[in-house]
């Protein structure tokens, strides 16, 4: 009875954890800060807080004698090897490989993600009026544009009452504020992940097979 009692309260955890509620938490004013939330508990992951540096002698000599260790093992392990172009990789193919990924996988990360566009205050502001108004108008068809195309594709809602376009003729200079809340769970990452290894393993496995067949028909031939 004991072992029943351990094995559904190991359940149970396992599932709180992946059910609990995840959230990233985007602000912009000016400079970037992002905040990771574990339920209610914030962690700050950018930007970090700087470490006090220590300037004593003893800590400058010990780093001082790293880098030269570091640099001796460079000039051993480093040797001039022949350039050639089948030694060239292909800078493309990771970056199509990603968009292959995300395209296959875009029903699924829309449902992992939910965003919220808690706040949006766009400020246009110029040293000419005239310039004003004609950025004005430019701002709010593609701040509008953008809002439509991220309710469409993607689980995004806004606070209307807080996304605004709004032009300063007395102001000389524009300001972007924005925040933006992802939220998500342990359960819809984990989906997402292995969906996305799928159509990797997928798309590896297609990649062998077309290499193989030429060298079987130059066999043959």
């Amino acid at each position: 009875m004991t072992a029943l009692y351990i094995t559904l309260g190991i359940l149970f955890v396992l599932l709180l954890l992946l059910f609990l509620p995840l959230a990233i938490v985007l602000r912009y004013d000016g400079s970037v800060s992002v905040k990771f939330f574990v339920l209610f508990l914030p962690f700050s992951f950018y930007p970090r807080k700087r470490r006090e540096r220590d300037y004593s002698k003893r800590s400058v000599d010990r780093k001082k004698r790293r880098l030269e260790k570091k640099a001796a093992r460079k000039g051993k392990t480093t040797k001039k090897k022949p350039t050639s172009q089948k030694g060239k990789r292909d800078v493309l193919s990771p970056l199509k490989l990603i968009l292959h990924i995300l395209t296959a996988t875009h029903p699924r990360l829309v449902r992992a993600f939910r965003i919220r566009l808690c706040e949006l205050r766009v400020t246009v502001a110029t040293e000419d009026a005239a310039k004003t108004a004609i950025l004005y108008g430019a701002a709010s068809q593609i701040t509008a544009l953008v809002l439509e195309v991220c309710e469409r594709f993607l689980w995004c809602k806004r606070n209307k009452r807080r996304v605004d376009v709004v032009a300063d003729f007395c102001g000389t200079e524009s300001s972007v504020s924005a925040h933006i809340r992802f939220t998500s769970n342990l359960y819809r990452i984990l989906r997402l992940g292995i969906a996305a290894g799928i159509v990797f393993l997928k798309h590896k496995l297609q990649n062998k097979k077309t290499v193989e067949q030429p060298k079987g028909e130059q066999q043959n031939g």
